[in-house]
């Protein structure tokens, strides 16, 4: 008998005003280039961490500029969806 019970358990965190969330999909890090290499999860942690910084609009920008050079003209393979949120 498969149970629909799903237990949950609470994660408190306490951030500084003007801390960023990243929310993301796979679609980002799975996302192949020419060679059929994914971006891959280190590489866009680093592109993050280096443009923390700037405002989100900046931040949007350098991160679609990033994926438009990396996919150079190969097919988008899935959704890619990466919500930041400034706090």
């Amino acid at each position: 008998v498969k149970s629909n019970i799903v237990n949950f358990t609470t994660q408190e965190l306490e951030l500084e005003n003007g801390s960023i969330i990243y929310l993301s999909s796979d679609g980002f890090i799975d996302q192949n280039n020419y060679e059929r290499k994914k971006y891959g999860t280190a590489k866009l942690i680093s592109v993050l961490e280096q443009n923390l910084t700037k405002n989100l609009d900046m931040q949007y920008k350098i991160l679609s500029k990033e994926l438009d050079n990396w996919m150079d003209g190969t097919e988008q393979r899935d959704d890619i969806t990466l919500l930041g949120v400034k706090l």
